[in-house]
Order: structure tokens, then sequence, then C-alpha cells
């Protein structure tokens, strides 16, 4: 299901792999449909270091897929689209800046959930749990932080792509580590196949 919150796309109820909003769901490795235990450099299929030139041709990078552009829609990139189906997709940096700047952000707990309740100015509104993300086989900030995976590359970067990273008193777009497990909240979005 899907909520109309007036912005020019519509927002999931809940994360891949949720069965109700405030579950956290699946965690995926920014670029992977899979998801996993253990989330490293080295077991990433789209994370090249990007220290040296040479680091390009070792640890098997020469297998890894080169990503620099956005994923939205690819459903061999995209979590959302390679599980639900076209017309649902990864939110862009853009769709996340538009839910920043369009909606009100309030910080609660159900039940045993915390998370950031978004409401739109038609009233409706999604809840996003905040359940952390994973680095190796850890999970980090399970209900103090969201983080959350955006479609989008870093520009000229191999390494790092950018997601929506809050806690109980702000929410900020970053780049980082595209190896990093987190959620996928998907977005619904019928104008762009």
């Amino acid at each position: 299901d899907y909520v109309d919150l007036g912005l020019r796309v519509k927002w999931a109820t809940c994360n891949i792999g949720a069965e109700v909003p405030t579950e956290h769901g699946d965690f995926f490795a920014w670029g992977e449909t899979i998801t996993k235990s253990h989330f490293c450099k080295n077991n990433c299929e789209t994370y090249i270091e990007e220290n040296t030139i040479l680091k390009l041709f070792c640890n098997n990078n020469s297998l890894k897929k080169k990503i620099t552009t956005d994923i939205k829609g690819d459903p061999t990139f995209d979590v959302a689209t390679s599980h639900w189906g076209k017309p649902w997709r990864m939110p862009s940096k853009e769709k996340f800046e538009e839910l920043i700047s369009h909606c009100k952000w309030e910080w609660i707990i159900i039940g045993k959930t915390y998370g950031y309740r978004i409401t739109a100015a038609n009233n409706n509104h999604i809840f996003l749990p905040a359940a952390g993300a994973f680095v190796d086989n850890n999970l980090c900030f399970s209900n103090s932080r969201c983080s959350y995976w955006s479609s989008t590359p870093k520009r000229n970067s191999l390494s790092n792509s950018y997601f929506l990273s809050t806690g109980s008193d702000k929410y900020e777009i970053y780049s980082w580590s595209r190896y990093i497990g987190r959620s996928i909240r998907a977005v619904y979005d019928d104008n762009l196949f």
C-alpha cells in the first residue's frame, strides 16, 4: 500500500521486508536486491575503493558493478522494483529532499518502536521506524536512528551513495559507503515508466 502525501510520488506504508509500518524490514547494501546478515566492503557488489587506481584491480573489483548513475527503476539494482515490480522504486535523493521540505517530522514511539511520523499538508502521514544500520554483522543505532538508502549515487563516486539519516532531533541527507546495510522505503511513481 502507499500513502498520498501530496508530493510528486506516493510513499509506501512500510519498509521492504516489513509487514506493518513499525517493523524494521530487511537491510540492503546499496544497489543490491538480496538481503544478507554480514555487510562489508568485500561482499558488496557495488562498492569499489577509490583511494588508488591499484585497488580497482584488487579484491575482485573487476567483478563488481561500477555504477555511477541513478538506479531508480532498474530491477537489477533497485530493491523496490526488484521486489515489488513497476512502478515501485527506491526514492531518489531529490524525493527525500521533497519529503523533508514539504512535511512535518515528529519523533514518536509506537509500541516499542521509535521513529518519525511524517505528516503532509493534506494530513496524510507515514511512519519511518528507526531501524538503524548494519556494519559487518552488527546492527547499530536500532531505535535511535533512521537510515534509508536513496537510489542516487554520489557524483563521480564508485564507493558512496546518498541516504536519509535521522536522529531524534534532525533529519539530513548524507553520502556514505555503499556496503552499509540500510532500510529501503519505496515510492510509487507511475510517471517513471
